[in-house]
């Protein structure tokens, strides 16, 4: 079966694991924080959303590795982790973006750990 997805840090988790489905596991080998993957209502919402740049931010890995693995295990050629290339540059923050007006934090990650839905909370 060929595949046309190709894996990059703007790739939402579940068109990843609808292109490829092995690679489920392998995310739980990268991290126990991919677990949540299992949860079926999980899956169907929030992967839709996340991309691998964010899963990877909240898992706490850098992104070039998690992609690189994932590309490493399709192979895919791998993405170059300097500065040049423009898939894992930080993009600098918008221009309505004002730290100072933050009043409230809430983390996803946290709330989801306890089987909770952090829409309630927002």
């Amino acid at each position: 079966m060929e595949h046309n997805l190709i894996i990059t840090p703007k790739t939402k988790v579940s068109e990843l694991l609808e292109a490829y489905p092995y690679l489920e596991t392998v995310l739980l080998e990268i991290s126990p924080a991919f677990e949540k993957l299992k949860n079926p209502v999980l899956r169907k919402t929030i992967a839709r959303f996340t991309t691998l740049k964010h899963a990877a931010s909240i898992a706490g890995l850098k992104v070039e590795e998690v992609v690189n693995r994932l590309r490493k295990e399709t192979g895919q050629e791998m993405l170059s982790e300097s500065g040049e290339n423009e898939e894992f540059r930080q993009e600098p923050a918008p221009e309505w973006y004002h730290e100072s007006e933050i009043v409230d934090k809430a983390d996803a990650a946290e709330i989801l750990d306890k089987g909770e839905e952090p829409v309630y909370v927002v």
